[in-house]
């Protein structure tokens, strides 16, 4: 029997040279046109998403371990992910929507005029359009 750490290692290491692949996959499709990328996805990050569908619902990982939180996650979430290669619109990660909303996390505290649901509700439509704008590369002012 290995050690504890040592399978702990392995696994976690698995799981990130599954993941560095389909991030370097998609980084290879970045430039092409949507049809070239959803080829691409079907030829290669298809199969690497069900392989690695296939490993975690087969990883012996303790269900409270980190590695564990990480499969239970990533199989809670396994819907969505089988999404992207199906779209060429979609990305692997979320990190670009992050960004954007990242002002207004940090931010919050100083916008206390929302204090209803009616002030919220205005902010929310004015913070939609404006990086909906910002998104899709037109001038918010001139909406």
């Amino acid at each position: 029997m290995y050690p504890k750490k040592t399978v702990r290692t392995a696994l976690l290491l698995l799981a990130s040279l599954y993941c560095d692949r389909l991030f370097t996959l998609e980084r290879e499709f970045k430039n092409l046109s949507l049809e070239q990328r959803f080829k691409g996805r079907m030829k290669s990050s298809k199969p690497l998403m069900e392989e690695l569908v296939v490993w975690a619902d087969s990883c012996k990982a303790a269900p409270k371990s980190a590695v564990g939180n990480a499969v239970y996650y990533a199989m809670s979430q396994r819907k969505d992910l089988e999404k992207y290669p199906m779209d060429s619109r979609l990305e692997i990660s979320n990190n670009r929507a992050e960004r954007r909303i990242k002002p207004f996390i940090i931010g919050r505290k100083n916008w206390l005029f929302a204090n209803t649901p009616r002030g919220a509700k205005a902010s929310a439509v004015i913070y939609s359009i404006i990086e909906t704008a910002k998104e899709s590369d037109r001038d918010p002012l001139s909406i």
